[in-house]
């Protein structure tokens, strides 16, 4: 049996369960060990999709932060303008100085964060201010700040939710390997004398047995005479081991 790999791809490995899956539901008589399968199958898989569709949610989040970023820097820039228009274009403007000491061109396109100080820093300056063209400017910014505020919160929810279901796709998919060496082992302690047919079933490179192989074992099954026990998979193991 190849074992699975803890480099391999999720999906990757998914795909090949299913397909073992596929192989393995017309065995009835072993139908106990493949429900035991497909339901680590289906618990990895929705780990899968849970972590898949947090990691896409994280995307979104930063582009929304991304937008909300833009945005809020126009609005730094509509206060600068503002106070340029009032200053008659005097950079040298007690108010220019006042809400700008080292220069309009140190608000932009800062980080996300500096933003949102800087824009704080405006905001309070603002407390005082009189003239009406530049108080026009403290609700838009107002406004743009608290949405930069609340998808920088976002964003980090998003980032918390991909870690953690990160963390759990990782714990499911080491159960499910585990789930996947179980049902192997089993099949091997049903199969006791055929490891050949087990193998091809188990085998990932497509070279697995076709045809009506598995009524053909279902023949063998009922020959088989009755009160004979297949033995344990901790027989079958140590078998293996000699045989190596």
């Amino acid at each position: 049996m190849r074992s699975p790999s803890s480099e391999a791809t999720s999906p990757a490995w998914i795909r090949r369960a299913k397909q073992l899956l596929d192989r393995t539901k017309p065995l009835m008589e072993v139908a106990g060990p493949v429900a035991a399968y497909e339901t680590a199958v289906t618990s990895y898989e929705n780990r899968y999709n849970e972590w898949a569709l947090a990691k896409r949610q994280q995307s979104v989040a930063l582009g929304v932060q991304n937008q909300a970023a833009v945005a809020l820097d126009q609005e730094l820039r509509g206060v600068g303008l503002a106070i340029l228009t009032v200053g008659r274009g005097r950079r040298k403007f007690e108010v220019y100085r006042r809400y700008f000491p080292d220069g309009y061109g140190s608000t932009l396109k800062l980080l996300p964060a500096v933003s949102l100080a800087t824009a704080a820093g405006l905001l309070q300056a603002m407390e005082d201010e009189t003239d009406p063209t530049i108080l026009s400017r403290r609700e838009p910014l107002t406004t743009a700040r608290a949405q930069l505020q609340s998808a920088m919160t976002a964003r980090q929810a998003a980032r918390d939710a991909r870690s953690q279901a990160k963390a759990t796709l990782e714990e499911e998919k080491l159960a499910w390997r585990k789930a996947h060496s179980a049902f192997y082992f089993a099949l091997r302690a049903y199969y006791f004398d055929r490891r050949n047919f087990v193998e091809s079933l188990f085998d990932m490179n497509g070279n697995h047995r076709s045809g009506d192989d598995a009524q053909a074992q279902q023949k063998e099954s009922e020959a088989q005479p009755a009160g004979t026990d297949p033995p344990a998979a901790s027989e079958v193991a140590a078998t293996d081991k000699k045989a190596a």
